[in-house]
């Protein structure tokens, strides 16, 4: 509804409207002239002021209200501005933008009901006013009602095309709801209204890479950033998609970008952070980390990241307190998963393994994951000794192998134990521990009680000191051992080698070595070499070839079994950390491990030695991918006959 601004003829100075409200203090047309005057002049309390006493005067000056209204409204009156606004409908009962403006006042004093009734009120009265359902959208979409706002949306397209708005946020709410196509589509309409509107270019870019078209998507970015080169989301959604591509320099740059536009953006700087420590530079990452969680304290993933980039540089002190900061004071409270699961982790790896396994069972909820469910409740010490208890494998092999040491523990408690393992590691521990061995596929024995492998050491309050470490625990086939010690027999040492881990562990780029380094080794007098590798990467043979002597058994190594029973028949194994080391230390073979500068939680730091297998002497790098220095230490070691 348009204000008049004027009285008759020519507009009327604040001076001349004063002195005829002075003669007539009831005058309301002056009043509500000068009401005007005084809001577009920013005094809007005084403005007001002069509205009231105009609809005093004269309770049915339709224009006084209406400014009385809206002034209301602008001082965030909403209740007043809401009685306002109904007084006018009972004026003007068929005027649609009436109701549709109590609408927005009920709305903003959070009336939704209310203020959704007023705009199809406003809808029925006039069904070609855009207005109405364009907030009744907004009202349905703040309410979570996703559909019904989207056929308000549609509604409104249909009436007004050319509304940008509308489309942008029809796109939006498609792609909440993650359909992509359909999110294109409305954000397509939007850019046929502007052509120009780079954040919706932006928009359409993050569509594009959710629906897989990445060079769709960096096109549609780099638009965004040609109409408007500080569109911000423009520069961080572009981050995003090349990081994701594996384009961390152009990724880091793109952040950059964004920063300059905007640096108080905390998810970009978070953003930043990911890359930059993907990119392997972790004090980069740790400064980034810092900066999101300055600019919001409540940047749990940052602060969580945070703890890993500094335990990457060394500092798990730092870390173990950044965790913390994320995850809080009591695993019972945690709320924060990956932060929980983190500091477990670091806890162990300090040699803290009292307070680390009760950490430790949240990584049944890391990375959003929902622990498996058993109809059985979880077998517990007090447990009656008549009880049938299920054991079960929940990680990898090496996890298996490490910690089926506790079954004759739980054996020891309970009337009987059922090991549930992978089937690789079937034949190894058929009957280990005196439990009925079972992997997938076969029939599972009746049983009272489940527990995890992994929860045993917490449950045992095992303690660095305490780790049950009577080897060898596990064993080869006699007969198999015998054939392979014949097979292998020959001058000098027989060393078993493997050199990767399983690629896709998130960690094997830092617990891998490339073959390129391991000519001295290969080379080392009196030697022989095996590999133990199962499945070595493309390309390590022809590297290997050109190194020195090894002889290939990896495809003669079937199960587990078989592998024990070749490696109870050498006289060293070198090995990563992988499976074949736990194996390895099972058998109580004499073993090297290769660790890198930070290594998994079990081998703890600044030792040679390991609780878990008294037979491993751990060749550690003493920084960050210093493999060469580690492989020169062992082929000293070699020569040595140490």
């Amino acid at each position: 509804m348009a204000a008049d601004t004027t009285m008759t003829g020519a507009a009327v100075s604040e001076v001349e409207l004063r002195r005829r409200i002075e003669v007539d203090p009831d005058d309301a047309a002056s009043l509500d002239a000068l009401g005007l005057l005084l809001r577009d002049a920013g005094q809007g309390n005084a403005a007001l002021d002069c509205f009231k006493k105009a609809v005093m005067a004269a309770p049915d000056h339709v224009e006084a209200q209406l400014h009385m209204a809206e002034t209301l409204l602008d001082l965030d009156q909403f209740a007043a501005a809401a009685t306002a606004y109904r007084r006018l409908t009972i004026l003007i009962p068929d005027f649609a933008p009436l109701y549709t403006a109590l609408g927005i006042a009920l709305k903003r004093g959070d009336d939704v009901a209310a203020a959704m009734a007023c705009y199809r009120q406003a809808m029925i009265l006039d069904p070609e006013d855009p207005a109405p359902v364009f907030n009744l959208a907004l009202a349905l979409e703040e309410a979570a009602k996703s559909e019904e706002a989207i056929a308000a949306y549609e509604t409104v397209t249909s009436i007004a095309p050319k509304m940008l708005e509308a489309w942008v946020n029809l796109g939006n709410l498609h792609h909440r709801e993650k359909r992509f196509a359909a999110a294109a589509e409305a954000y397509e309409r939007a850019l046929a209204v502007n052509p120009k509107d780079a954040s919706t270019w932006s928009r359409l870019g993050v569509v594009a890479d959710a629906l897989g078209a990445r060079d769709e998507a960096r096109a549609h970015y780099r638009m965004a950033l040609e109409i408007d080169p500080e569109c911000v989301a423009a520069h961080y959604n572009l981050g995003i998609s090349l990081r994701e591509e594996g384009d961390l320099a152009a990724a880091i740059h793109s952040y950059r970008q964004a920063l300059a536009a905007d640096p108080a953006r905390a998810e970009v700087l978070y953003n930043l952070g990911l890359a930059q420590q993907a990119d392997g530079d972790a004090a980069a990452a740790e400064t980034s980390y810092r900066a999101a969680i300055s600019v919001d304290a409540d940047q749990v993933a940052a602060q969580n990241n945070l703890g890993t980039a500094l335990l990457d540089q060394g500092q798990l002190v730092e870390a173990v307190d950044a965790y913390r900061q994320a995850a809080g004071d009591d695993p019972a409270t945690a709320v924060h998963a990956n932060s929980a699961w983190n500091l477990s982790v670091a806890l162990l790896l300090s040699g803290d393994y009292e307070e680390g396994w009760r950490w430790y069972e949240w990584r049944f909820h890391k990375g959003g994951a929902t622990p498996p469910s058993f109809e059985k409740p979880r077998w517990h010490l007090d447990a009656p000794a008549d009880a049938r208890v299920l054991v079960w494998a929940e990680q990898g092999y090496g996890d298996t192998m490490q910690f089926v040491r506790y079954v004759p523990m739980v054996k020891s408690h309970a009337a009987a134990v059922i090991l549930d393992i992978q089937p690789n590691l079937r034949r190894l521990l058929d009957g280990f521990g005196g439990a009925v061995t079972v992997a997938p596929g076969e029939e599972m024995p009746e049983y009272d009680f489940h527990i995890p492998m992994l929860s045993l050491p917490g449950l045992f309050g095992t303690t660095v000191d305490s780790v049950p470490a009577d080897i060898p625990y596990l064993s080869g086939d006699p007969e198999r051992v015998v054939y392979w010690r014949e097979r292998l027999a020959g001058e000098g040492r027989a060393i078993g080698l493997s050199w990767r881990g399983n690629p896709e562990n998130q960690n094997d780029r830092y617990r891998s070595v490339d073959p390129i380094l391991l000519g001295p080794l290969l080379n080392a007098h009196g030697c022989r070499f095996f590999s133990l590798q199962k499945v070595p990467a493309a390309g390590d043979w022809d590297v290997l070839a050109n190194l020195g002597p090894i002889t290939d058994l990896g495809p003669e190594l079937g199960d587990f079994s078989e592998t024990a029973a070749v490696i109870e028949a050498l006289d060293l194994v070198i090995t990563v950390d992988t499976a074949t080391a736990h194996l390895a230390g099972g058998l109580g073979k004499l073993s090297w491990l290769m660790l890198p500068f930070i290594p998994d939680w079990r081998w703890m730091l600044d030792t040679d030695e390991s609780p878990w297998y008294p037979c491993l002497r751990l060749f550690r790098q003493r920084e960050l991918d210093s493999w060469p220095t580690v492989i020169e230490r062992m082929t000293a070691a070699l020569h040595d006959g140490t």
